[in-house]
């Protein structure tokens, strides 16, 4: 009775009660408009991230498609610029033009995309597939389908090499992608698969790495200096959480690699998945080419020189855990700027 007489004295008053808990509203709202407005970007990285997990082999032919086009493009324009006459100096002025292309188209292809979304109803299902042609968590795990299988007479090589392109997959096809994501948005997501394209181009044999591809691969390896260190922490981190692995080898290979290599970031993932499964791994074989010398081996204290198949396996599991660990920090940042936002 007397909680009614108050209520009453403040309705006379016009008084509200004010609301009895302070926060955001997490009941969801599925109104029309709403929906159309789509997620938070983060949140839209990690649907991409969990479809891809799901229904990564169905995207593998648009995924081609965009890869093949841009490294079609991008050795087209290489073939006409680098010819043989051309003096080292006009190779390297020429590589900077090329380099600044790169970085235009891919500015110009996110922001095209970014404005064509945020001008149409639904719009966020256009930045959803191309987050899904980008990005390529599941290509990780096919460098290693075979390897997993493979009779214990033809381990070793065929292993060593699955082993270090998955690693090296993970590093530069989900975490650099989505550290750009995060930092520039399409732009920068299209901006880094087209530099990584080109830094295939120049590194593969037979590539000019030195005239007009050094300014392009010097610039793929300042914008994959902090993604390629970040992915070897995450390895480090799942290899704590993956039976048979090792956090502690992880992170003494990661820090104390050879620093003989010409582009050290690559070699980070890298020597963090040797340290964690306890072999020596030589990284990727472009970084030292056939006129600087043998490419020098990751060796971790105690590690095996023999790669096998049960290695594979476990390195198969370590980046599953690795993969889950870049999407739980993909969904940390997009609670933090849900919370913001609010």
């Amino acid at each position: 009775a007397l909680a009614a007489g108050l209520g009453r004295v403040d309705a006379s008053l016009g008084t509200p009660h004010p609301p009895a808990m302070v926060g955001f509203d997490t009941t969801p709202d599925f109104a029309w408009l709403t929906i159309g407005a789509g997620p938070e970007p983060f949140f839209l990285l990690l649907a991409a991230l969990i479809i891809d997990a799901l229904l990564g082999l169905v995207l593998r032919k648009p995924r081609r498609l965009f890869d093949r086009i841009a490294a079609r493009s991008i050795t087209e324009v290489v073939r006409r610029l680098g010819r043989a006459d051309r003096t080292p100096a006009t190779l390297l002025i020429r590589g900077l033009i090329l380099s600044l292309a790169i970085l235009v188209t891919g500015a110009a292809i996110g922001g095209f995309v970014t404005w064509g979304a945020a001008a149409i109803p639904f719009g966020w299902a256009v930045s959803l597939a191309v987050l899904l042609v980008v990005v390529d968590q599941r290509a990780i795990f096919g460098a290693l389908g075979h390897s997993i299988v493979v009779p214990p007479a033809e381990a070793d090589g065929g292993v060593r090499q699955a082993v270090e392109s998955a690693a090296l997959r993970y590093a530069e096809g989900v975490v650099a992608l989505a550290f750009w994501f995060a930092l520039l948005g399409l732009p920068g997501l299209v901006i880094y698969r087209l530099l990584l394209i080109a830094a295939l181009v120049f590194d593969r044999p037979g590539g000019d790495d030195r005239g007009l591809g050094f300014v392009p691969l010097r610039l793929h390896e300042a914008v994959a200096w902090i993604p390629l260190r970040l992915a070897a922490l995450l390895l480090a981190l799942a290899a704590a959480f993956t039976p048979g692995a090792a956090m502690a080898a992880a992170m003494a290979a990661m820090l104390g690699h050879s620093p003989g290599r010409r582009l050290r970031s690559a070699a980070w993932p890298v020597a963090a998945i040797a340290g964690a499964l306890g072999v020596a791994l030589t990284g990727p074989r472009h970084l030292d080419g056939p006129d600087r010398g043998v490419t020098p081996w990751i060796e971790p204290a105690g590690g095996r020189n023999q790669v096998t198949a049960a290695d594979a396996r476990r390195c198969f599991y370590l980046l599953v855990v690795a993969c889950v660990l870049n999407a739980l920090v993909v969904l940390l940042v997009a609670m933090v700027e849900l919370t913001g936002a609010v």
